[in-house]
């Protein structure tokens, strides 16, 4: 188990398999302020620190129990629905850093300022027309020189990291909604169904259409 702490570049690679299945938790730490106050808030982001964790078998059930029951939640509408799942969340994060002392700390590159002004401008704005020239203003750099740095950054183009993110937004609405391949689109910042299919087709070797089936009958 990985824990990453936000703006950590990183990739992932199966070297013994052709095929590996990961649980991924992404979380901001403003959704503890339901359910804690602001200084446990900060006491508990600042023992959250990025190491890898060689979990026991005993271990790697317990979590990916946690990781279930947030799963479950997440899909549960009403009252305290966002309640009950930032709960589950919190536990989930409170085992992990019990599970993390001792182990090996994750170091890196850190990652300069106008960059992450960068990927939280597009993260912010994936769903909108959004142009090179608007995210390297947003950074506060000439176009050129940021295509350069954030490539070196992050090891994809600008446009690459911009479709991954979208493209993560577009695999959560086929799956969990009955919008239209058009709205999916609209909705994501694509121009249209036909350059979302392109682009989805290119990363995941079928079409969004044929995707929301094959996995409607798994």
């Amino acid at each position: 188990m990985v824990i990453f702490e936000p703006f950590d570049i990183h990739y992932a690679e199966s070297r013994e398999s052709e095929y590996y299945e990961r649980c991924v938790l992404n979380f901001r730490e403003d959704i503890f302020h339901s359910i804690m106050s602001d200084s446990d808030v900060h006491l508990l982001t600042e023992r959250i620190n990025g190491c890898v964790m060689r979990l026991s078998e005993e271990q790697t059930e317990e979590m990916y129990g946690y990781f279930s029951r947030v799963d479950e939640y997440s899909e549960h509408d009403g009252l305290f629905a966002k309640k009950l799942l930032y709960t589950a969340v919190f536990q989930l994060i409170l085992k992990a850093i019990e599970y993390s002392d001792g182990n090996v700390k994750v170091t890196g590159n850190q990652v300069e300022p106008n960059i992450i002004k960068a990927l939280k401008y597009i993260d912010k704005h994936y769903n909108e027309n959004i142009s090179l020239d608007n995210i390297s203003e947003a950074a506060h750099m000439s176009k050129f020189y940021f295509c350069r740095k954030f490539h070196v950054t992050t090891g994809a183009t600008v446009l690459e990291y911009l479709n991954n993110v979208r493209l993560t937004k577009v695999h959560n609405l086929l799956l969990s909604t009955k919008m239209s391949i058009d709205e999916i689109a609209a909705a994501t910042g694509f121009a249209s169904a036909v350059n979302l299919t392109r682009v989805f087709k290119k990363v995941y070797g079928s079409s969004p259409r044929d995707f929301r089936k094959l996995k409607k009958q798994s």
